[in-house]
């Protein structure tokens, strides 16, 4: 079974359990996909409409089924990068004298 991402500015239905007092399923946009961690964990930031401020979830908090999954992106397309490789590219760096 293939993980599915989701791209910025995508709708999303959370699990009604996610945030304490809500007890019916949410729908977020997705502001910013996080790096994914050491251990496999992926992250979102997400805004609820009619909040001014962004929340932090995980992919197990979004109800699949529920979720459109039009701009979904599988995982085996997302390109990794190479374990030893730094993000720095030592090429683009200028200084001035």
């Amino acid at each position: 079974m293939s993980e599915v991402r989701y791209a910025p500015d995508d709708m999303v239905v959370l699990h009604a359990r996610t945030f304490q007092g809500v007890s019916q399923q949410v729908t977020v946009r997705i502001v910013n996909c996080q790096p994914v961690s050491t251990s496999g964990a992926v992250r979102y930031r997400v805004r609820i409409p009619g909040e001014n401020f962004d929340r932090t979830i995980g992919r197990d908090d979004i109800d699949t089924l529920a979720s459109p999954g039009s701009s979904a992106v599988a995982s085996e397309q997302i390109s990794r990068p190479k374990t030893g490789s730094s993000w720095i590219n030592a090429a683009a760096i200028r200084t001035r004298k």
